[in-house]
Protein backbone atom coordinates (compact mmCIF):
# COMPACT_ATOMS: atom_id res chain seq x y z
CA UNK A 1 0.00 0.00 0.00
CA UNK A 2 1.13 3.46 -0.39
CA UNK A 3 0.80 6.25 1.95
CA UNK A 4 -2.06 8.31 1.27
CA UNK A 5 -2.85 10.88 3.80
CA UNK A 6 -2.98 11.81 7.72
CA UNK A 7 -6.30 12.88 9.07
CA UNK A 8 -6.54 13.62 12.28
CA UNK A 9 -5.66 10.87 14.49
CA UNK A 10 -5.39 8.24 10.93
CA UNK A 11 -3.47 6.95 8.83
CA UNK A 12 -4.22 5.93 5.63
CA UNK A 13 -2.95 4.08 2.39
CA UNK A 14 -4.76 2.51 -1.06
CA UNK A 15 -4.62 -0.67 -2.66
CA UNK A 16 -3.78 -1.57 -6.10
CA UNK A 17 -7.50 -1.61 -6.71
CA UNK A 18 -7.92 2.47 -4.91
CA UNK A 19 -9.67 1.53 -1.91
CA UNK A 20 -8.93 3.30 1.29
CA UNK A 21 -7.89 1.51 4.71
CA UNK A 22 -6.80 3.10 7.77
CA UNK A 23 -3.08 1.40 8.96
CA UNK A 24 -2.95 3.10 11.92
CA UNK A 25 -4.76 5.28 14.97
CA UNK A 26 -2.97 7.48 17.43
CA UNK A 27 -3.86 9.32 20.34
CA UNK A 28 -3.48 9.89 23.83
CA UNK A 29 -4.66 10.04 27.56
CA UNK A 30 -5.61 13.68 26.92
CA UNK A 31 -7.36 13.62 23.53
CA UNK A 32 -9.99 10.95 25.87
CA UNK A 33 -9.85 12.83 29.45
CA UNK A 34 -12.07 15.74 28.25
CA UNK A 35 -14.50 13.17 26.49
CA UNK A 36 -14.88 11.42 29.60
CA UNK A 37 -15.65 14.17 31.66
CA UNK A 38 -18.18 15.80 29.47
CA UNK A 39 -20.16 12.07 29.36
CA UNK A 40 -20.19 11.40 33.29
CA UNK A 41 -22.44 8.36 32.04
CA UNK A 42 -20.89 6.97 29.21
CA UNK A 43 -20.21 3.31 29.57
CA UNK A 44 -15.95 4.37 29.23
CA UNK A 45 -14.98 5.46 32.40
CA UNK A 46 -11.34 5.54 31.81
CA UNK A 47 -8.92 6.02 29.35
CA UNK A 48 -7.59 2.24 29.82
CA UNK A 49 -11.20 1.20 28.97
CA UNK A 50 -11.14 3.49 25.80
CA UNK A 51 -7.90 1.13 24.83
CA UNK A 52 -8.83 -1.65 25.50
CA UNK A 53 -12.15 -1.27 23.12
CA UNK A 54 -10.27 0.10 20.65
CA UNK A 55 -8.12 -3.05 20.53
CA UNK A 56 -10.81 -5.15 20.70
CA UNK A 57 -12.86 -3.75 17.85
CA UNK A 58 -9.58 -3.92 15.53
CA UNK A 59 -9.09 -7.69 16.17
CA UNK A 60 -8.39 -9.53 13.38
CA UNK A 61 -7.52 -6.21 11.12
CA UNK A 62 -4.31 -4.86 10.19
CA UNK A 63 -5.11 -1.36 11.45
CA UNK A 64 -2.35 -0.78 13.97
CA UNK A 65 -2.69 1.44 17.75
CA UNK A 66 -0.19 3.98 18.29
CA UNK A 67 -0.96 5.48 21.63
CA UNK A 68 1.07 8.32 23.20
CA UNK A 69 1.63 6.46 26.94
CA UNK A 70 4.25 9.65 27.98
CA UNK A 71 5.78 7.18 30.80
CA UNK A 72 8.22 4.31 30.05
CA UNK A 73 7.08 3.03 33.08
CA UNK A 74 3.70 2.27 31.29
CA UNK A 75 5.26 0.59 28.00
CA UNK A 76 4.18 -2.69 29.04
CA UNK A 77 0.80 -2.38 30.29
CA UNK A 78 -0.03 -0.81 27.04
CA UNK A 79 2.02 -3.55 25.08
CA UNK A 80 0.45 -6.37 26.68
CA UNK A 81 -2.89 -4.68 25.77
CA UNK A 82 -2.00 -5.10 22.08
CA UNK A 83 -1.11 -1.14 21.64
CA UNK A 84 1.89 -1.71 18.69
CA UNK A 85 3.55 1.88 18.43
CA UNK A 86 3.74 3.97 21.80
CA UNK A 87 5.18 7.48 22.33
CA UNK A 88 6.62 8.65 25.27
CA UNK A 89 8.25 11.57 26.73
CA UNK A 90 11.97 11.84 25.94
CA UNK A 91 14.59 11.24 28.78
CA UNK A 92 16.07 14.27 30.33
Amino acid sequence: SQPLYTKGNMWGSTCSTGEIFVDCLTWGPNDLLGDIEKHPKHPFRTVDDCVKHVLTQLEGSATRVSFRSYDPALRNKYIDMGVTILMESPKP
